[in-house]
């Protein structure tokens, strides 16, 4: 049995009864190969079922904390306001082992929401200067265009990089974010 406990809303846990019947017990081998796997279920039962808007993201953040917990990354605080940053409300917050954070941002698709995104990046950064803001998103053509956006210095200093949660990328996201906190 695992050691792994979720706090889900009664639809989220209907959705994770029915779709994701034992993934808190099924074998883990990177983060990248259990989100492309679980991602690939929850794709197929939108196929098959009408779902609300917002789900896919709920799902998306659950499969995440998951990983997170997988790989012992303590989470600070998940979907809350931050003290000091009125607005602000990042996915996931990891506090590193120098007092700093590491503000997640996860959307599914980007369209123009890696604006809000790069926006709520700026905002925190205010008040937490030398934190580290990352956005992981699961669309891979939208993905390029904001990493060369990033790296070519484009954006107002908000986003540190931008991550493709399907791929490697995701593998080596949460590597920095495990050794912040060794």
């Amino acid at each position: 049995m695992s050691v792994l406990k979720l706090e889900l809303t009664d639809y989220l846990k209907s959705i994770f009864d029915s779709v994701f019947k034992d993934i808190l017990n099924e074998e883990y081998l990177t983060p990248e190969l259990f989100l492309k796997k679980n991602w690939a279920k929850f794709k197929d039962h939108t196929k098959k079922n009408k779902v609300n808007n917002n789900l896919p993201g709920k799902v998306f953040e659950v499969l995440f904390e998951i990983i997170l917990k997988n790989e012992k990354v303590k989470i600070y605080s998940k979907d809350s306001y931050v003290e000091g940053v009125p607005l602000i409300k990042p996915d996931f917050l990891i506090k590193k082992n120098d007092g700093n954070f590491i503000f997640l941002s996860l959307k599914t698709s980007l369209r123009e929401r890696w604006k809000q995104a790069d926006w709520e990046a700026i905002k925190f950064k205010e008040k937490y200067h030398s934190s580290d803001c990352y956005l992981i998103t699961l669309n891979e053509s939208e993905i390029k265009t904001l990493k060369y956006k990033i790296i070519k210095g484009q954006l107002k200093g908000g986003l540190d990089a931008a991550y493709f949660g399907l791929s490697n990328d995701l593998n080596e996201l949460i590597k920095i974010v495990k050794e912040s906190q060794v």
